[in-house]
């Protein structure tokens, strides 16, 4: 399986793999279909973990950070404005 960082960048709504792969909830793709994403309810908190089916990623809790410039502006334009 492959250490690539999945990341959920903050001003872009929807998660990205260091890979290269991403993929941006929207209202015409409202479930992700490049990645496995789940929710655990264990624990006080919870916690957020998925894989990228691309390079098929070690499951993991994605990091948060701030879209790189010029990477946020080619996700939306592939992927569309996320819902508001």
């Amino acid at each position: 399986m492959s250490k690539n960082a999945l990341i959920i960048y903050r001003d872009v709504g929807g998660l990205h793999c260091e890979c290269g792969n991403g993929e941006v909830i929207t209202d015409a793709n409202p479930t992700y279909k490049k990645f496995y994403f789940t929710w655990s309810d264990k624990g006080t908190k919870g916690k957020a973990s998925g894989y990228c089916r691309k390079c098929n990623s070690e499951l993991q809790e994605p990091q948060h950070r701030n879209a790189p410039l010029g990477r946020k502006t080619a996700l939306l334009s592939e992927f569309g404005d996320p819902p508001q």
